[in-house]
């Protein structure tokens, strides 16, 4: 493992810049999406969530579906997408974001990190909320009394199954703050996959774009951080670190064929299970995003790439 790390500097006046710039700077912090107005009135004729991100829509087993119900299972797409932009807030960056405030890695210490830290914290906040009531504005205006029972988001079932493989406490921290900082340097890409679709509810692009927004300063805020944690990790905790990065890397951009499956069922889709089995070996259909250029700069910055047992692209 190449530990040569003396020429690396930690950007605290980008820190700096961006704790003071905070109340201008974070997008969500007075947005509410419980209404839908104006020009991003809602369209009863437009889908809530591209057909293109549905793993299974070109499947033969999945043509013959009437054309009402994939209206629905679209929708479900679309709270299921919020759901899983709430679980990585809620269940894996604040988790990270609270080890850090409460010292368990050293190099994170310093009033600057804290305070950006601690204004990040309540961006995901606003920004779950935004998620929670975009999803209940739709389920309203789409008069949807039906339920469906979906699990928690594929990237937090993985970091759970990894995590109980582990005893040692270190270990579960290190994990978790390696989840962390692949969320919050990746999650543009994909908030990108709405913010940027064409032909949707112009209203739930929006939410997405909004949230894009807040999150290219928390990628640059994670990247100090994790530059700070990793230089003050010992060999052995480096060396956990850099093994379970790709872990948690396939863990973010995996599609969660659980949730879609589970959709399936609930509108008793005939040959739900084999649709699901043959996007599940098509490798083209295993993942919903594959840009990781946050983590690879900062592979690069803590000189550790040919390490990290990932392809790059």
């Amino acid at each position: 493992m190449n530990e040569n790390l003396e020429g690396l500097e930690i950007n605290t006046s980008l820190i700096a810049r961006l704790m003071k710039n905070w109340p201008k700077r974070a997008s969500v912090r007075g947005c509410y999406f419980d209404e839908f107005k104006g020009s991003d009135a809602y369209d009863p004729s437009l889908p809530d969530y591209p057909k293109e991100l549905v793993p299974f829509w070109e499947h033969p087993g999945f043509d013959s579906v009437d054309e009402e119900i994939k209206f629905k299972i679209l929708t479900w797409g679309w709270i299921t997408y919020n759901l899983r932009t709430v679980h990585a807030e809620e269940k894996i960056v604040n988790p990270s974001f609270d080890l850090i405030l409460r010292d368990t890695f050293p190099g994170t210490d310093t009033v600057e990190m804290k305070n950006v830290v601690y204004q990040s914290l309540i961006d995901e906040h606003f920004h779950t909320m935004m998620h929670f009531n975009a999803m209940n504005a739709t389920k309203r205006l789409r008069k949807m009394n039906e339920k469906i029972n979906l699990p928690d988001s594929v990237t937090y079932r993985c970091l759970l199954e990894h995590k109980s493989l582990e005893s040692e406490d270190w270990k579960q921290q290190l994990m978790t703050i390696a989840c962390g900082i692949v969320s919050e340097t990746s999650i543009n890409a994909f908030l990108s996959l709405l913010s940027k679709s064409a032909g949707i509810q112009p209203k739930h692009a929006l939410v997405s774009r909004l949230h894009d927004v807040d999150e290219f300063a928390h990628s640059s805020i994670l990247v100090e951080v994790a530059k700070s944690v990793f230089t003050h990790l010992d060999r052995r905790e480096k060396a956990f670190f850099i093994k379970y990065l790709p872990k948690a890397m396939d863990a973010f951009c995996a599609q969660d064929f659980t949730s879609w499956q589970t959709i399936l069922d609930h509108y008793h889709i005939a040959q739900a299970d084999r649709i699901i089995q043959d996007c599940r070996h098509e490798a083209s259909k295993a993942k919903m995003v594959n840009d990781y250029s946050g983590i690879k700069r900062l592979a690069e910055e803590l000189n550790i790439s040919r390490e990290i047992a990932y392809e790059f692209e």
